[in-house]
């Protein structure tokens, strides 16, 4: 496996590698602020920014990340694997991306309830055999659910604490720059105006 672009060690959004498809690495390219996206000359720096909801859309896109969420019998669930990766970037990086099968659940108003994060592995250890582990897991995990149907939810912003990294649903927004954005951590998806479930990844 290659390592990541050490020009880009400073950005873990900047180290994206898939496994199997449904694998989610905590990092999309550099999210584009609108100051970001005035350097690069592609169009206005300014938002309507309305208010963050109270609660947050999320679209269910089969055969993609957000495949295995919904609704079960107590409430909202999405159960999703993803990494996590120390920043800078370590020389060993293989034996610090730690790999994990997640369940987060919510109440009917989708408040959050509680969050199980369970270890698959390292990618030293192949990020093939630790998919297959982790993808057992997450479909263990929805199978436990009693009455669990996959659609959209819409959940409150949450955060908890997995082995010193936060996995959760954030502001990430950054007021003097006009830029109001949602991170769904660490899988590092963003949700903007107008909140309509998409995100980019």
């Amino acid at each position: 496996m290659v390592p990541p672009n050490p020009a880009a060690a400073n950005s873990r959004r900047a180290f994206r590698l898939r496994v199997a498809g449904d694998l989610s690495v905590a990092p999309a390219l550099h999210r584009r602020s609108p100051a970001a996206v005035a350097e690069l000359g592609l169009g206005h720096t300014t938002c309507s920014c309305m208010a963050i909801p109270n609660r947050i859309k999320i679209k269910r896109v089969p055969d993609h990340y957000t495949k295995t969420i919904g609704r079960y019998a107590d409430g909202q669930f999405m159960a999703m694997i993803t990494a996590t990766l120390p920043m800078p970037i370590p020389k060993d990086w293989e034996h610090q991306k730690r790999w994990y099968s997640v369940l987060h659940t919510f109440t009917k108003e989708g408040r959050h309830k509680k969050t199980e994060a369970w270890f698959a592995g390292t990618t030293s250890e192949g990020e093939e055999a630790v998919g297959i582990r982790a993808r057992k897991k997450r479909d263990e995990m929805v199978a436990s659910l009693a009455g669990h149907v996959f659609c959209d939810v819409e959940i409150e912003l949450f955060s908890v604490q997995v082995d010193g990294f936060t996995f959760g649903l954030v502001d990430a927004s950054k007021p003097e720059e006009n830029y109001e954005s949602v991170h769904l951590l660490p899988n590092d998806f963003a949700f903007f105006e107008p909140w309509n479930g998409e995100f980019d990844t």
